[in-house]
């Protein structure tokens, strides 16, 4: 009898603590997966400002050069004799600006200077309203080439000064992915005359790309806002090719919001995807990371809780078994006498 009775109170000791311990442990493991996914998200946020800052520097020194060589005193000596190619050019002769003398040559001989003092640099380039077209370096062009018929020419040149940027494209030459980044410059009388602009290899953001560890599992990708893939270091297969094409589920909803975060499957493999669109640039950067990663980590986290809670209810359990055996045993002496 005063064992059940015994048992009775270490039991409902236990009971007690259960009662105390689940409601704790379940919200314990809402805020663990919380917390695993916020520092997810701040581990994501942190390499995101690293490319964002990259960005910037890739971005804005283009953007200085372009602006100096629009407003250097060379540009605004740009007039009529500058060479034209649209008017009986076979596209079969290499320019030749370096030798052609005037303003031209000197043009040239600067665009020449920065070419080799910035690697990474493409094309350096000027249309006149003319049809003048001054290029480093000096290649072939295209039969009867007129550069006021190019898509940069007039979009940059409407754009009054400031900076306009084309999709990218790839290099037929060097099989580099460009951005043409052109604005519209002047003459010496302040009269619009010209677009100046600079094509640049994003092989540098490409890099930038393959440096990015996100935990242990974890890379970044980089995508155009047109949808071109500029880098997904893990799967290199999908450079260069559009989302659509690549067959990640959702992959193009990152195209229309400003950030957005899902799962998706890729290769069989489940992964935990946050994107933002760069505020910048009109470059999407993608950050995956395994699914089974971040639950590893939970399980890991909910695991130590566990046990803790197993140690309390031993420890319960064992305190109330002594205590009991305090009110049990004047009984049992009481009973005997």
């Amino acid at each position: 009898m005063f064992k059940s009775i015994r048992s009775k109170l270490v039991v409902f000791a236990i009971s007690m603590v259960i009662v105390a311990v689940v409601p704790v442990d379940i919200a314990v493991h809402i805020l663990i997966n919380n917390y695993v996914m916020d520092s997810h998200k701040d581990n994501v946020a942190n390499q995101i400002n690293t490319i964002e800052q990259a960005l910037d520097v890739f971005y804005d020194g283009l953007d200085r050069n372009i602006d100096y060589f629009a407003g250097h005193s060379l540009l605004k000596q740009a007039d009529s004799t500058i060479t034209s190619y649209y008017n009986g050019y076979d596209g079969t002769a290499p320019m030749t600006p370096s030798k052609n003398g005037g303003i031209e040559q000197k043009i040239y001989e600067a665009f020449d200077i920065y070419a080799k003092s910035h690697p990474g640099t493409m094309y350096v380039y000027m249309g006149t309203e003319d049809g003048g077209y001054i290029q480093w370096p000096e290649t072939k062009t295209s039969k009867n080439y007129d550069p006021r018929k190019r898509p940069w020419y007039p979009k940059a040149f409407d754009k009054n000064g400031k900076i306009f940027r084309t999709d990218p494209y790839t290099d037929a030459v060097t099989g580099s992915v460009i951005v043409s980044n052109a604005r519209q410059f002047s003459d010496k009388t302040g009269k619009p005359y010209g677009v100046m602009a600079i094509d640049a290899s994003s092989d540098k953001l490409a890099n930038i790309m393959e440096k990015i560890k996100i935990g242990k599992t974890g890379y970044a990708m980089m995508l155009h806002k047109k949808g071109l893939i500029l880098a997904d270091p893990r799967h290199k297969e999908n450079n260069l090719k559009y989302a659509k094409d690549v067959g990640i589920e959702k992959l193009e909803t990152v195209l229309d919001h400003k950030q957005t975060s899902f799962e998706t499957r890729i290769k069989g493999i489940v992964y935990q995807v946050d994107s933002f669109q760069s505020d910048m640039s009109d470059w999407v950067v993608v950050a995956l990371i395994k699914k089974e990663e971040l639950d590893q980590l939970s399980f890991e986290i909910r695991t130590y809780v566990l046990g803790i809670s197993l140690l309390v209810l031993s420890c319960a359990g064992l305190l109330g078994w002594l205590v009991s055996g305090r009110f049990v045993r004047p009984s049992t002496s009481w009973s005997q006498d």
